[in-house]
């Protein structure tokens, strides 16, 4: 398994591990204890991804 099976870039200050996604709201990265921005840049990659 790859680094990029594994993480993904949601801004430029911000890589996380997928398995800790619990939510994708309003333009935010919900984790298992916070909640992140994702950048206007990383929108389409965003939504490649969550349709796998």
């Amino acid at each position: 398994m790859y680094f990029s099976d594994q993480f993904k870039r949601i801004h430029r200050s911000y890589i996380i591990p997928l398995q800790k996604i619990k939510a994708i709201v309003n333009r935010k990265v919900r984790l298992t204890h916070i909640e992140l921005p994702f950048g206007d840049s990383y929108i389409s990659a965003i939504q490649d991804w969550t349709k796998r």
